[in-house]
């Protein structure tokens, strides 16, 4: 969860994205598209 939250911008308008093109690691981008899954079932 740490890394994922590192890895996360802020565009100009303020709202929070993740860049998965800066991702090299194949896993680890698959652990973070898991986790924002999870993460915006649970905000409904």
């Amino acid at each position: 969860m740490n890394k994922f939250f590192k890895n996360i911008e802020k565009d100009k308008n303020g709202k929070y994205y993740m860049d998965y093109d800066k991702i090299n690691d194949p896993d680890l981008k698959t652990k973070f598209l898991w986790i924002e899954t999870r993460l915006r079932e649970f905000e409904k």
